[in-house]
């Protein structure tokens, strides 16, 4: 219900899982290591262990469609996460190399009819008409296979290698109707689930629920002053997890690597002059993050006027 579980409560779930597993069927392995992503918790190796027994003995075959979809938004969440997968117990590993063809393929196939609603194609054509953005809806990320409601930059998708090297400056912007919140106004595990993953895979994520757009749509001034401060706001969201945020790339491939943005600052602090002291290079670097603060603000600010 919008609340996470203590550590108390998670513990003692972990405990209840490595004890059952082996009992569980195919639904219920699938639904408890989808759980552990969405909650972004990494489970213990014993565990691990115990599901992945499961796992090898049923075979991909015996999970269904949906079940697919699921386990492979827990080896993309652990891929992703810091002591990945690969980190983990060797026959886990061994299950994701012997499933991990199939359940992607399940997971693009259930993506494969999406479509935007009618409030999602005001907010791209708002984007567009008034600030001046190119937008690329239900943009199919390559890494992960999800449909991102709109892939939202500041050169046209053609451009992409004609800019500053790597790419060009971009946003995640999800529009959230109804399906994804609870009673509760929380938004679903999948919605958490989705937004980790692209915030975790590089893009500067902007998120604008139903009721938010419907207050201000319809007002070109109040649509221009929203949108700004959603774009505006997903830099200052992504810069808590990575040293700088003011260049979110896309590759040629259409991929935003999680590691763009960190290089960029280490590029930049390529600029401290040969033969300084130590204290002189940190204080170098601190001026190159102060830089870019300065200058993401003022990028946006030159996207945002283009037709103003």
């Amino acid at each position: 219900m919008g609340r996470r579980p203590g550590e108390r409560v998670l513990g003692a779930l972990d405990a209840r899982v490595e004890e059952v597993a082996r009992e569980c069927n195919s639904q219920e392995v699938a639904n408890t290591l989808w759980a552990y992503a969405t909650m972004g918790r990494r489970p213990g190796e014993r565990v691990l262990g115990a599901l992945d027994a499961s796992l090898l003995a049923a075979g991909v075959e015996k999970f269904s469609f949906k079940e697919r979809s699921q386990l492979h938004q827990f080896f993309l969440s652990c891929s992703l996460a810091e002591g990945s997968v690969r980190s983990s117990a060797n026959s886990l590993l061994q299950a994701r190399e012997a499933f991990e063809s199939e359940c992607r393929a399940a997971f693009l196939a259930a993506a494969a009819d999406v479509s935007p609603s009618k409030s999602q194609l005001q907010v791209s054509q708002a984007l567009r008409d008034r600030l001046g953005l190119f937008v690329e809806d239900e943009y199919r990320c390559t890494r992960s296979g999800y449909s991102i409601d709109m892939l939202v930059s500041d050169a046209p998708p053609s451009a992409a290698s004609a800019g500053a090297p790597g790419g060009r400056q971009c946003w995640a912007v999800e529009f959230d109707g109804p399906d994804h919140f609870l009673a509760c106004g929380s938004p679903t595990g999948a919605t958490l689930l989705k937004h980790r993953l692209l915030q975790q895979m590089g893009y500067a994520l902007a998120v604008v629920p139903y009721w938010e757009w419907k207050q201000v749509c319809g007002d070109e001034v109040s649509e221009t002053e929203y949108l700004r401060g959603k774009l505006g706001s997903a830099f200052v969201e992504e810069s808590t997890s990575s040293s700088c945020s003011h260049r979110v790339l896309v590759d040629e491939s259409g991929v935003a690597p999680a590691s763009s943005t960190a290089a960029r600052t280490l590029e930049d602090t390529d600029d401290v002059e040969p033969g300084c002291s130590e204290p002189e290079a940190v204080q170098a670097r601190e001026e190159v993050g102060k830089e870019c603060s300065v200058c993401h603000e003022t990028k946006l600010e030159s996207s945002f006027s283009r037709k103003q």
